[in-house]
C-alpha cells in the first residue's frame, strides 16, 4: 500500500468517527432502483450500449439538534448490462460510490402549510468501477477510479396529508475538480501494470472536460410507524481524458424505506 492511499484511508475513516461524536439525530434512507442506462466507452468501442442497470442507493444523515452543520454518506452500488442495436455484443458492469459531505443548513422556510429546510455543502467523492465487453479480445475490460471534489445541496418540504406526516426531499451533486485513471488511447493494460504511469495514466479532470451530475428525488409516504419512499434517480456520468471518452447515462425508479433516529 502506498503512502497515498494510507492518507486516503485515515481521511474516510475519520469522516466516518465524526459522525460518531456526539448526540445527533440520524435519518438512514435506502433505496432500490431499476431502470435504463445508455453508455458509450470508446476504450472499448465506438458504439453506444443501452440496457437495465440495477442500483442500491444508502444516503445518512447525521444533524446535531440545535447546529447548523451536518454530515451526510452517500453509498451507491449498481450493476448493469447494456448491448448495441443490432444486439450482437453486450457490456457488463459494476460500479460503487461513495460520497461524504459537510453541509451548512440554511434558515428554514414557511411554505404554504409546509416547512422547507435547505442544506448546502461538498466533500470527497470516490468512484470504482469496470465495464467488460463480452466479445473483445486484446482489451476486454476497462477499469474506472476517480476520486473528485463535489459539492452538493439538499432540500426536504415536510408536509402533512390527513393529519399524516409526509416528506419529500431533492439531492443534486455536481462535481468540480478530481483525478481520474485512463489508460491512453491504444495502450494496452499490460502495459500500465509493467511500466507503471508512463503514459499519464492518472489525468486531472474538472467542470469542463468531465461535465458530470447526480440528482435523487424521493418522497416518504408514512404507512402505519414506517416510511416507504419512493423517487427517481437520474446520474449522468462523463469524463474525457487521454483522448478517450466515458459515458453513462442512469434513469432510475426507486423504492425503499427511510428510518428516522
Amino acid at each position: 500500500m502506498t503512502i497515498s492511499n494510507k492518507h486516503l484511508l485515515s481521511l474516510l475513516a475519520l469522516l466516518l468517527l465524526a459522525t460518531q461524536a456526539w448526540p445527533q439525530r440520524k435519518q438512514a434512507v435506502n433505496l432500490f432502483g431499476i431502470g435504463y442506462n445508455r453508455q458509450l466507452d470508446t476504450y472499448l468501442s465506438p458504439e453506444h450500449y443501452t440496457g437495465e442497470e440495477l442500483r442500491y442507493v444508502n444516503a445518512t444523515t447525521w444533524l446535531r439538534p440545535g447546529h447548523n452543520w451536518a454530515r451526510q454518506m452517500t453509498q451507491q452500488a449498481m450493476v448493469s448490462y447494456t448491448k448495441t442495436r443490432t444486439d450482437d455484443n453486450q457490456d457488463i458492469g459494476g460500479m460503487y460510490n461513495f460520497r461524504f459531505a459537510f453541509q451548512r443548513k440554511l434558515n428554514d422556510i414557511q411554505l404554504s402549510k409546509g416547512q422547507l429546510q435547505m442544506r448546502v455543502g461538498g466533500g470527497p467523492d470516490l468512484w470504482l468501477g469496470f465495464l467488460y465487453n463480452t466479445r473483445n479480445g486484446n482489451n476486454p475490460a476497462q477499469g474506472r477510479v476517480a476520486l473528485r471534489f463535489t459539492p452538493e445541496a439538499d432540500a426536504s418540504y415536510k408536509f402533512s396529508v390527513h393529519g399524516k406526516p409526509w416528506e419529500a426531499r431533492f439531492n443534486f451533486a455536481i462535481p468540480l475538480v478530481g483525478l481520474q485513471f485512463s489508460p491512453n488511447y491504444g495502450q494496452s493494460y499490460y502495459e500500465i501494470f509493467t511500466r507503471d504511469n508512463y503514459d499519464h495514466n492518472i489525468r486531472p479532470t474538472w467542470i469542463g472536460s468531465s461535465p458530470t451530475f447526480t440528482t435523487r428525488l424521493t418522497v416518504d409516504v408514512p404507512i402505519r410507524k414506517s416510511h416507504i419512499t419512493l423517487g427517481y434517480l437520474g446520474d449522468w456520468q462523463q469524463v474525457s481524458v487521454n483522448h478517450l471518452k466515458y459515458i453513462s447515462y442512469t434513469h432510475s425508479l426507486l423504492i425503499g424505506w427511510t428510518i428516522n433516529k
